[in-house]
C-alpha cells in the first residue's frame, strides 16, 4: 500500500521530521494489589495515548511511526479502542499519518482485534506484508518514505528484512519495524522475535530504523541511526526512568538528530539508599526513604508526575533485627504511601533483600576458621579466570544473552556479609 500524492514541487530538498514511539501496550494488567492502583495506572495508559496525539499536534510532523505493542490484543477494552480510534482519527485528520507496524501483542493474524479494528482513514497498519507510505509536506514536496513490516502472529521468530524494499536513491526512507536487536540493552527480557541488527541496518540502505519490542530507551545504531524509544509506559520496576516518544528530524544530510519528549507522568522506581548502615531504627528509615524519594523528585522536576517506588534493603544496617521483619516493612510501606499521596505516590514497597547487621571483616581476613575461609572463597569468585573454570556452559535461571558472570556476581551480592552474619549470629547481643 502506498499513498498517492500529486508530483514534486521544486525548491531545495526539505527536512523530514517524525514522532517515533512503541509499546504503549493498552490494558495490558498492572501488578498491583489495590484495585484502585491498578485502576489509575490504567487511566495514565490512556492518558499517554492523548498526550502523544496531543505531541503530534502541536508539532505537526510528517508522521507519527508506531512500532508494535500499541495494545495488548484481546485484553483491549471497547472503551479503550472507541478511545484508541478517536485519538488516531484526531491526528490523521490534523494531516499527519500514523503508520503501525504490527507487533507481537498487537499482530494482524486473521481475526485477531487488530485485524478487526475499524483504523481510521490516514491510519496505516503494515501486518505480515511491508508497507509503504510518501510523505510529503504542506507545499506538496515528498519529504520522505516510511516502509513498516509488522508481525502476522504473535511469534514471529524469522527475520523480516527480506520482505523490505530497498531505499530509493533521492528519498530519504525510514523502517519501522518491531524487532529484537541481539545485545540491546535489556534484550534478554524480551522474546527474540524478528531479529535484526546493526549490520542488517548499515546495508539496506535506509536513513533511520524505528524500532519497538525492547523496552528501554537507547541507540542500536549510528549510521544509519536506529533507535528504540523504550516503552511509552513503564510497566513495573524493571522500567525505570522516565518515558516517552523521540522527536526526530532527518536533514537532507547529515545525522539524524532526536530528541526525547517524556509523556507519561508515571514512573517505577527503587531509589537507592546511601546510608542505610546508619540507620538505627524503622523511624530512621523512614526518614531515608523520605529523604531518597525527595531527591528523585526533585530530579524529575514534574509536580504532577505518578509514582511507584520499592525500597530494597540490602547491605549492612545497624538496625537490620527489624528490617529482617517483613510485617514491619508491610507497615512501613503503607505509613510511607499514606505520607506521599500528596506528592502523586500510588505505592510504597520496603523489601529485605538481604539486609545484614554491621561487621567488621577485616579482623576475619585470612584467618583459619571457617569465617576467614568462607571470605577467601568469595574474594575468589570476583576473578573472571574462576568463574570461567567453575562454571557451567548454560546456567538455568540466566535470561538468554545474559553475561553469566554478571548473573553469578548479582547471585553473590553481599555474600560476605551474609556469610558473616551466619557464621556470627551465636554471638549477637
Amino acid at each position: 500500500m502506498t499513498a498517492s500524492h500529486d508530483e514534486d514541487s521544486a525548491g531545495p530538498a526539505p527536512t523530514l521530521r517524525f514522532v517515533h514511539c512503541s509499546d504503549l501496550h493498552l490494558d495490558a494488567p498492572f501488578a498491583a494489589a489495590d484495585a484502585a492502583v491498578r485502576g489509575r495506572l490504567a487511566e495514565e495508559a490512556r492518558a499517554t495515548l492523548r498526550r502523544l496525539c496531543e505531541l503530534c499536534l502541536a508539532e505537526r510532523p510528517a508522521a507519527l511511526l508506531i512500532a508494535g505493542d500499541l495494545f495488548d490484543d484481546e485484553r483491549l477494552s471497547l472503551s479503550t479502542e472507541e478511545l484508541l480510534v478517536s485519538e488516531l482519527s484526531r491526528v490523521a485528520q490534523a494531516g499527519v499519518p500514523v503508520v503501525l507496524a504490527c507487533g507481537n501483542h498487537d499482530n494482524a493474524a486473521p481475526g485477531g482485534r487488530c485485524s478487526a479494528l475499524a483504523w481510521p482513514e490516514g491510519v496505516h497498519v503494515a501486518g505480515s506484508e511491508p508497507l509503504t507510505v510518501d510523505l510529503r509536506d504542506a507545499e506538496g514536496r515528498t519529504v520522505g518514505r516510511v516502509v513498516a513490516v509488522g508481525h502476522g502472529s504473535a511469534h514471529e521468530t524469522a527475520s523480516r528484512l527480506s520482505a523490505l524494499p530497498a531505499a530509493e536513491e533521492g528519498v530519504p526512507s525510514v523502517v519501522v519495524l518491531h524487532g529484537h536487536v541481539q545485545g540491546a540493552r535489556g534484550a534478554f527480557r524480551h522474546e527474540p522475535l524478528s531479529p535484526c541488527g546493526p549490520e542488517d541496518f548499515a546495508a539496506a540502505g535506509h536513513r533511520y530504523w524505528a524500532l519497538g519490542h525492547v523496552h528501554e530507551r537507547q541507540q542500536v545504531g549510528r549510521r544509519p541511526a536506529a533507535h528504540y524509544p523504550g516503552s511509552l509506559l513503564a510497566r513495573g520496576f524493571d522500567e525505570p526512568g522516565a518515558r516517552g516518544a523521540l522527536l526526530v528530524t532527518l536533514p537532507p544530510k547529515g545525522e539524524a538528530r532526536v530528541e526525547f519528549r517524556p509523556l507519561s507522568l508515571l514512573r517505577f522506581e527503587m531509589p537507592a539508599l546511601p546510608g542505610l548502615p546508619a540507620v538505627r531504627d524503622l523511624t530512621e528509615l523512614r526518614a531515608a526513604c523520605m529523604a531518597a524519594f525527595e531527591a528523585l523528585r526533585e530530579q524529575d522536576g514534574r509536580p504532577d508526575a505518578l509514582w511507584m517506588l520499592r525500597f530494597e534493603l540490602s547491605g549492612p544496617c545497624a538496625a537490620a533485627a527489624d528490617c529482617q521483619r517483613d510485617e514491619l516493612l508491610d507497615e512501613l510501606g503503607d505509613e510511607l504511601t499514606a505520607a506521599l499521596s500528596s506528592f502523586g505516590v500510588l505505592g510504597v514497597q520496603v523489601r529485605d533483600a538481604g539486609v545484614t547487621r554491621p561487621v567488621d571483616l577485616a579482623p576475619h581476613r585470612g584467618q583459619p576458621h571457617l569465617l576467614g575461609e568462607a571470605l577467601a572463597v568469595a574474594a575468589a569468585l570476583q576473578d573472571d579466570a574462576v568463574l570461567d573454570r567453575v562454571l557451567p556452559a548454560t546456567l538455568a535461571g540466566a535470561a538468554p544473552g545474559q553475561d553469566k558472570r554478571a548473573y553469578v556476581r548479582g547471585l553473590l551480592a553481599d555474600i560476605e556479609h551474609a556469610a558473616a552474619e551466619a557464621l556470627l549470629r551465636e554471638v549477637r547481643p
